[in-house]
């Protein structure tokens, strides 16, 4: 996403034009510009197909602007870039070859960095491929997309138009409603991307109230719920709650069988000590119309 990106387009190009594996295509959005950054970026590339420049007459949002290039965007896979940030040499050979590895993942989360005036830091998630229990615990997960790659057809199944509207947490929206559509996510513990931190830019403005203040917010956070849900207890499933309803009446025939099975597995699962039982016995009541 360009926009007045004078003075950091030109050390961007420059670090992708550093990359030791050059088998990639970048999609820049310049959404309405009134400096000299388209100018620049042409400078920059001097034509050369790999870099390619979609523009928006007027300024829209950064929701509008991202859902330009990913109509665009014809690859399999596609990552998420800040102009203003840095990324290393080898980002696109580390991308590339999480690809190659775990080619069935949809959503591959990278460690990253976090750079400011006094210090740059690594974060590093964990050592775990227990993607939901980190979910739960860092909300940074969710927050970003430049720490993301995605399978390219996941944002053709959300709602692109709308996303197209938002100017506030449109990461958190796209990251959500994909991580909603799978369970295939990868966590890669390499970090090739640092995001600076730019006292009084619009992202650091944003207070946690204003956030929880708003209502589309609130929206995202019951649907980050939902997912925790899913992922956590359910394995992927295509059938209707009247599919549900019809298994009742087959699933009587066989409960003594499915109780038997629930019970030896999860006694071998978390070793249940079974020396002791405890039954809940509870008494039914109901309304009659006389006297007991």
């Amino acid at each position: 996403l360009i926009y007045n990106a004078e003075s950091h387009i030109e050390f961007f190009i420059s670090q992708l034009k550093k990359q030791n594996c050059q088998n990639f295509q970048a999609i820049f959005i310049d959404d309405g510009s009134s400096d000299r950054s388209v100018e620049l970026f042409k400078k920059s590339t001097k034509g050369d197909s790999k870099y390619i420049l979609l523009s928006n007459t007027e300024r829209r949002c950064v929701g509008a602007a991202r859902a330009l290039g990913i109509k665009y965007c014809s690859s399999k896979y596609f990552a998420f870039f800040d102009i203003d940030d840095k990324v290393s040499p080898d980002a696109v050979q580390i991308i590339l070859s999480a690809i190659n590895n775990c080619s069935d993942t949809d959503i591959f989360i990278f460690d990253h960095k976090i750079s400011n005036t006094e210090k740059e830091e690594t974060l590093i998630f964990s050592e775990t491929s227990d993607y939901i229990e980190l979910f739960k615990r860092n909300s940074l997960l969710l927050n970003h997309l430049w720490n993301k790659v995605f399978r390219a057809n996941l944002f053709r199944q959300i709602d692109i138009d709308f996303f197209s509207t938002l100017s506030f947490a449109e990461d958190l929206y796209a990251c959500i409603h994909t991580i909603l559509l799978t369970n295939r996510i990868k966590l890669i513990h390499q970090a090739y991307y640092t995001y600076i931190i730019h006292e009084g830019s619009c992202v650091t403005a944003r207070s946690e109230k204003s956030f929880f203040d708003n209502e589309k917010a609130k929206e995202y956070i019951n649907l980050v719920n939902k997912s925790y849900i899913l992922n956590s207890f359910f394995e992927p499933f295509d059938f209707s709650i009247d599919d549900l309803y019809r298994s009742l009446v087959p699933t009587l025939d066989c409960k003594e069988d499915i109780f038997k099975t629930i019970w030896n597995n999860t006694k071998e699962k978390y070793k249940r000590d079974a020396s002791t039982s405890f039954y809940d016995c509870t008494n039914y009541y109901f309304e009659i119309e006389y006297d007991d």
